[in-house]
């Protein structure tokens, strides 16, 4: 709370700073905040295009993996899943989250399913913010898990994901950002049905700080990077 006070002061004590820099010309500075697997998986890769137009502009990104539902206050724009539209905060949806069953090309290979029931050994790699992920599956799939299985839980998506590639079990892996997985072949789909969440990832801001225009200009290539074409229509600032 201390901070959010502050952060306007510190902001404009930074602007006068930059006017007095000599040497290099004075760079924008934009600060950009994204949880972990979405920012190594899917924002890092393509932010290169970003700043081959735009020199001028520096780019800090944070990746802190804090309560989902919350903009960081020294942050100019975030990246969070959000189960419902953020209140108080200028938005727009990026695309809801999808989970998709995947493992490891020697875990399908002993896979065996029977009358939409599996009946191989089955461990499930579990996130723990996601833990009734796997029941919601088998209840929108109608495909029943085997009754008794173990399960493995990690904090961070990336370690789920690197527990399926080491052949530990089934992990459900969020959608669009785990694309690159399943295209190197180092995970492979292990049903055809997902799992859509109610929750989505929104490009977040505070009301005010988009007219800068470094921040409307990464605010704009974000969205027409990553947001789904089905959701232009329908987000709201």
């Amino acid at each position: 709370a201390l901070y959010e006070d502050l952060a306007p002061l510190i902001n404009e004590v930074d602007a006068v700073v930059s006017r007095y820099e000599t040497g290099a010309a004075a760079q924008e500075t934009v600060r950009v905040s994204v949880q972990p697997f979405f920012a190594s998986e899917y924002f890092v890769p393509r932010l290169k295009d970003f700043t081959a137009q735009h020199a001028e502009i520096d780019i800090r990104v944070g990746t802190s993996d804090e309560a989902s539902e919350k903009h960081p206050a020294d942050a100019d724009l975030s990246v969070r899943l959000f189960s419902a539209p953020p209140e108080g905060l200028a938005h727009e949806r990026l695309f809801p989250l999808r989970l998709v069953p995947a493992g490891s090309p020697e875990f399908k290979a002993s896979l065996k399913v029977s009358k939409k029931r599996i009946t191989s050994d089955f461990p499930l790699i579990v996130h723990e913010t996601l833990a009734k992920a796997w029941p919601q599956w088998s209840e929108s799939s109608g495909i029943a898990l085997p009754a008794q299985r173990k399960s493995t839980q990690f904090d961070s998506m990336i370690a789920v994901v690197r527990a399926a590639q080491r052949h530990l079990g089934a992990a459900l892996v969020p959608m669009p950002m785990g694309e690159l997985w399943f295209e190197e072949g180092s995970l492979v789909r292990l049903f055809k049905q997902e799992l859509l969440m109610q929750s989505a990832y929104y490009l977040v801001w505070k009301p005010g700080v988009g007219e800068r225009r470094s921040v409307r200009l990464l605010r704009d290539w974000i969205l027409e990077t990553f947001c789904e074409a089905g959701e232009k229509n329908s987000s709201s600032t």
